[in-house]
């Protein structure tokens, strides 16, 4: 286990909490393109190392290394694996690939976008408004996410063999962990309604991928309802509020029925249960009260804790700025006198 240094602990601690739904989720359907390139090298910086405790001045937050892990996507590990490939090649000459976001995505080559492989692609060559079956849930079943590949950019690194060989090797871990959101945990509920279906004879759910969605179903199901809707019945080129963030309020996400479905599972109870019975698992509500000082805590640092666990994202700047000011006054006590006064 690794302990961040204390004057580096608030701001991980808030960068974490800011960026989750960002690092953890980044190919989710409810992420924008401003949100990857905004966060992506700082929420990386911290996330990519699954083994760390988090210490503030008396230990008053910390996070395990198990459910760090258990907090990540198979996605995510994968999207890991094109930036060192992506590192690699930059060391390697092709400076296109230096300190550029890359995505892991199943998708097509230059000029061919139906000869689908797994490749690592830059973020100038996705396009972060379309969704498409090119990522994978937690279990490695092909799920729609944003950042297509538009057809035309060369830059991406062709990396099937390996990316099939991770996603074999790493399926069994995230698949046997708790889903990373509470939306992705009923999206695997979902998944197992539908093999269900699919052993009692219902073949429109036999090896489709399916998400669970609160919205319409027939003509006649006119209510929203929680239900199981395979693939083919959501438009995901349109938005709906169908989906729940960590706390189980509801969330505009892509994937949702334009007019009617006839391919869903409705499960209104058992959907509504698994989620109020899951809810504290994934909440981290802003509202929670904060974490109770320990007594060599002086105020101004309680206060300043508090304000990074009512909202992390405003006063991550901040927490940064103050870093930076005590390593200048650091280095003017060691002769360095362009940093005194400054």
């Amino acid at each position: 286990m690794r302990v961040l240094p204390s004057a580096l602990s608030i701001v991980a601690w808030a960068t974490i909490q800011a960026s989750e739904a960002i690092g953890l989720e980044r190919s989710f359907l409810s992420l924008s393109a401003h949100a990857v390139s905004g966060w992506y090298l700082l929420s990386e910086m911290l996330q990519r190392n699954d083994k760390f405790l988090l210490l503030h001045v008396g230990g008053v937050w910390e996070a395990s290394a198990q459910e760090t892990a258990t907090r990540e996507s198979l996605q995510d590990a994968l999207d890991d694996f094109c930036l060192v490939e992506a590192e690699a090649a930059c060391k390697s000459g092709l400076s296109h690939y230096c300190n550029m976001p890359v995505y892991a995505r199943y998708d097509g080559r230059s000029n061919n976008v139906n000869s689908k492989e797994w490749r690592c692609y830059t973020e100038d060559a996705l396009n972060f408004e379309v969704a498409r079956a090119s990522c994978v849930d937690t279990c490695g079943k092909l799920k729609m996410c944003l950042g297509a590949y538009g057809g035309s950019s060369a830059s991406y690194l062709s990396r099937h063999g390996k990316l099939s060989s991770q996603l074999d090797e790493l399926k069994p871990k995230y698949c046997s962990a708790p889903a990373p959101t509470l939306q992705e945990a009923l999206d695997r509920k979902c998944a197992g309604f539908g093999e269900e279906a699919c052993k009692q004879g219902l073949w429109a759910y036999c090896n489709v991928t399916m998400y669970a969605r609160y919205d319409v179903g027939t003509a006649s199901q006119k209510a929203r309802e929680w239900r199981c809707y395979a693939q083919d019945a959501l438009d995901f080129d349109i938005s709906g509020s169908g989906c729940v963030d960590d706390c189980g309020n509801f969330t505009s996400c892509r994937g949702a029925v334009n007019g009617t479905s006839s391919t869903h599972l409705s499960r209104v109870g058992q959907l509504t249960d698994f989620m109020n019975s899951n809810r504290d698992f994934y909440c981290l509500s802003s509202t929670e009260e904060a974490p109770v000082e320990s007594e060599d805590v002086d105020s101004a640092e309680a206060s300043e804790s508090t304000t990074l666990s009512s909202n992390p994202t405003s006063n991550l700047q901040s927490a940064l700025d103050k870093v930076c000011a005590e390593e200048g006054k650091k280095a003017c006590e060691q002769g360095l006198k362009a940093y005194c006064d400054a």
